[in-house]
């Protein structure tokens, strides 16, 4: 029962990785907006089931963020990407480094455009802003191949649990 669970959840979340990928090729620049939306709701909803659970002063900050995202997200969007980027050009950068060891193409090519669309989140704010549409668009790229490749692992997986 309990690898059922894990094996839908994965599946959910490959599909999810797909399907974010897409909204991001589709909506580009558009998405950010959608994003911020959304994560102001969920932290509202989040912020009222704390308070319906006694939990006060957890539910009146997630409900105030929730509403400051909500109300004000396009304010710091600007700060926002900047430490996204910034965040994201660490990461690649130190998943290229381990990876280069490994001689392994697939880890590399990731961490290397990991890296690459943190630089180019950093310099979008001096640069074009016009720039982020082709970021999201190949961050939507990663989320899709991302979502496909841990679908592909989950469908061999279970042919080999068949035989």
């Amino acid at each position: 029962m309990k690898e059922s669970y894990k094996n839908n959840k994965a599946w959910i979340t490959a599909l999810l990785y797909v399907l974010v990928g897409v909204l991001f090729i589709v909506f580009k620049a558009d998405m950010l907006n959608i994003l911020l939306t959304v994560v102001g709701a969920l932290f509202i909803i989040q912020g009222i089931f704390s308070v319906a659970n006694k939990d006060s002063v957890s539910g009146v900050f997630n409900i105030v963020i929730g509403l400051v995202i909500l109300l004000g997200g396009w304010l710091f969007l600007d700060i926002v990407l900047l430490v996204f980027g910034i965040l994201l050009a660490v990461k690649g950068a130190i998943d290229l480094l381990a990876s280069l060891s490994s001689k392994n193409f697939r880890t590399i090519a990731t961490a290397g455009v990991t890296l690459l669309v943190g630089v180019l989140l950093i310099l979008a704010k001096w640069v074009l802003w016009s720039i982020l549409d082709i970021i999201l668009i190949i961050l939507g790229v990663l989320f899709i191949i991302d979502g496909i490749t841990a679908l592909l692992g989950l469908n061999s997986k279970g042919k080999g649990k068949k035989k």
